[in-house]
């Protein structure tokens, strides 16, 4: 199986939230499903850590909208967005 491809990588910086949400992000996965409203968290570690989107139902039930379902999908997914924030913040660095 081929690992997926990840595309058009896009970060929305914010202020720094007290449990370290440090962004947004979206994600054209496969030439197939854009991805949105990724939530990118700073780690202690210093690493990031993505959370993806849930909806809550009528009866209060939340449910995940969608996820990665194996290790290797999600590690693709967060070296994208990694490489991303790095390009972001070197942008911001020359100017």
């Amino acid at each position: 199986m081929n690992p997926p491809t990840i595309k058009e990588v896009t970060f929305l910086p914010l202020r720094v939230s007290e449990k370290g949400l440090i962004g947004i992000s979206s994600m054209l996965f496969d030439d197939r499903l854009c991805l949105n409203s990724i939530s990118v968290y700073s780690t202690p570690t210093g690493d990031i850590r993505l959370l993806f989107p849930i909806s809550a139902l009528r009866n209060g039930k939340q449910i995940n909208t969608y996820y990665p379902i194996n290790k290797e999908t999600y590690t693709v997914m967060r070296e994208a967005v990694s490489k991303k924030i790095d390009e972001v913040t070197e942008k911001v660095k020359k100017g």
